[in-house]
């Protein structure tokens, strides 16, 4: 189950308006709102690359990453984007039907390049968390032994033997 649906949900807003905000640059810059269809698709799906790390590195700030997490906050998202696609940008911004607004192969790429990539940076960030948190014996108190081990017998008394010897050093010396 998600783990935090209002992060998730912001993520999802954001990275539908990213998307939103991309294609407005690719069907104006020059060279790119020229190009074919189908190059200006895949301008798309590298920056959604980009925007689905950023939204990734979001979520999963708070939330624990994994693979599994990854798939559904990505579904979660992918759900968002259609109804805000269904709501604003087919009514206002394009001029299909929604059959073949939805129906466009190429757009389907994208959906499941979204679900993939928050997989991959699931497993990603999930790899950086768990060699960032300490191992168990270097957390423990050097003071203490490790379970199952016996810990040398110590002296409640300062060893100054060291100190003893440069002492007497510096009494034969004068």
């Amino acid at each position: 189950m998600l783990k935090d649906y209002k992060k998730a949900a912001i993520g999802g807003i954001l990275l539908w308006v990213l998307i939103f905000l991309g294609w407005s640059l690719i069907i104006f810059i020059p060279g790119i709102k020229d190009a074919t269809e189908m190059t200006q698709f895949i301008v798309h799906y590298i920056l959604l690359i980009l925007w689905t790390w950023i939204v990734a590195k979001m979520y999963f700030s708070k939330v624990t990453a994994s693979v599994k997490e990854g798939i559904i906050v990505g579904i979660f998202m992918l759900i968002i984007g259609i109804i805000l696609d269904a709501i604003i940008t087919v009514p206002f911004v394009v001029e299909p039907s929604h059959g073949e607004f939805f129906g466009d192969w190429k757009l389907w790429i994208g959906f499941v390049e979204l679900i993939i990539l928050m997989a991959i940076f699931g497993s990603i960030m999930s790899k950086k968390d768990s060699k960032e948190m300490p191992a168990p014996e270097a957390a423990q108190s050097a003071s203490q032994p490790m379970a199952g081990t016996e810990a040398p017998p110590s002296s409640p008394i300062a060893d100054t033997s060291a100190s003893e010897e440069s002492h007497e050093e510096y009494k034969t010396e004068q």
